[in-house]
């Protein structure tokens, strides 16, 4: 509207005497195209206007417009969630979202409204456009949902148990015939895959079938097959120089050799075959030969103090009777290990000292014997060396003369019996 001065107002345009009665100001009506139209001529006619646009308004209603010089009115009054909704040719009005085929759920709140789809678990209806079945064989749609009948289609015709096959990307999928007990199934270049049963051609591996299952199993050694390996050659068994392959009878000769019938077998080395020595006869023994095989040998008795029975795998030693000689002329001697179980004969003019010697010098078993005789004219005298304790009747430790034979018997760590032709 055209703004009024103050003074012009106190002053009055119309009725004199200073009128300051709003009913009698004019207004210019030129640019009233809002509120206020050309019927508001008056500052009072004006006011009333203005007065009114607020007085058909509802507490918390959403304003509504009525056109120019008309007044503001409001909706009603919304409850929790509900939306403004507009109507074609007639005011906007609050109103509930809902769904009618229950594929969203709203959740109405005070100020709040929350929407959601529902969830997989609960029964909807499809809201996007369904892909052909043709799209579906082909594969040719990425945004459209797939029904039940085009499943079908892609799928093919199903068999029960069967295993299913692809046919390329454009056509349905196959099913093979249904498996029996431990088939398999087995691939075919540029065809479909088939089921069969595994079998052995040549006997060497035992198939059993079952439900869900099939054992392969090697021929048992009890029954005959045919070897699967590649076979190692002769030079390569007799050096040894293969760790993989198996070895056939004929190369096992090749490193045997020939044998002989209980003969004994000796190694020529890591690259020539095993030898045979010949038989050994009743009670022989192998015995070593310095760089060379070892030999079947007779055990033999040089001096016959030893009696040597052989029999079949027996061999029985046993002492003779026979006493070896040892012949000593000088005028000492100390008993020596290899005296045991023989005859010292002392041959002197002189006196002749025989020393026993201590164990730890000789270790002369306990319960050895030795014989010591008077040869000669020279008186034999028994003596002991320190530590060694000699016992005899009346502590006679002298030959009795000229053929006197003495007995000496180790019957203790260091002490000895003395018996015999003593003085």
């Amino acid at each position: 509207m055209s703004l009024l001065k103050k003074q012009t107002v106190g002053a009055g345009t119309s009725g004199g005497g200073g009128s300051n009665d709003a009913s009698l100001i004019i207004t210019d009506v030129t640019n009233f195209d809002g509120i206020l139209s050309a019927a508001d001529t008056t500052v009072q006619v004006a006011l009333d206007t203005i007065d009114e646009w607020g007085k058909t308004t509802t507490d918390h209603a959403v304003l509504l417009g009525q056109g120019a010089g008309n007044p503001i009115i409001s909706t009603s009054v919304g409850t929790n969630g509900q939306v403004i909704v507009g109507s074609t040719g007639a005011d906007p009005d609050f109103a509930s979202i809902g769904s009618t085929d229950g594929s969203i759920t709203v959740t109405e709140g005070a100020g709040t409204l929350v929407l959601e789809g529902t969830q997989a678990t609960e029964t909807q209806l499809g809201s996007s456009e369904l892909a052909t079945d043709a799209e579906v064989l082909a594969g040719t749609d990425s945004d459209r949902p797939v029904v039940p009948s085009s499943l079908t289609a892609k799928l093919g015709t199903q068999t029960d148990h069967g295993v299913l096959v692809g046919s390329g990307t454009t056509a349905a999928v196959t099913a093979l015939g249904v498996a029996t007990n431990g088939q398999l199934i087995i691939g075919s270049t540029g065809a479909d895959p088939v089921i069969a049963s595994v079998a052995s051609t040549d006997g060497s591996l035992t198939v059993t079938e079952g439900a869900g299952t099939l054992v392969l199993e090697g021929t048992q050694a009890t029954e005959t097959q045919i070897g699967s390996s590649e076979l190692a050659t002769d030079a390569e068994v007799l050096t040894g120089t293969d760790s993989d392959r198996p070895v056939v009878p004929s190369s096992l000769t090749a490193k045997l050799g020939t044998q002989t019938d209980h003969g004994v077998l000796v190694g020529s080395g890591t690259t020539a075959a095993v030898t045979a020595l010949a038989v050994g006869t009743n009670g022989q023994l192998l015995v070593g030969s310095t760089g060379a095989d070892p030999v079947f040998a007779t055990v033999a008795s040089a001096d016959a103090s030893i009696e040597i029975t052989g029999g079949a795998g027996t061999i029985d030693l046993s002492a003779s009777g026979i006493l070896t000689i040892v012949a000593e002329t000088g005028t000492t001697y100390e008993f020596l290990l290899t005296d045991v179980g023989k005859l010292v004969t002392c041959n002197n003019g002189a006196a002749i000292t025989v020393t026993i010697p201590v164990n730890a010098d000789v270790a002369i078993p306990i319960g050895s014997q030795i014989l010591v005789t008077q040869l000669g004219a020279g008186v034999v005298t028994l003596a002991p060396e320190g530590g060694v304790t000699l016992n005899s009747r009346g502590a006679l430790l002298d030959t009795n003369g000229q053929y006197a034979t003495v007995a000496c018997v180790k019957r203790d760590t260091n002490v000895w019996l003395i018996s015999g032709d003593v003085a």
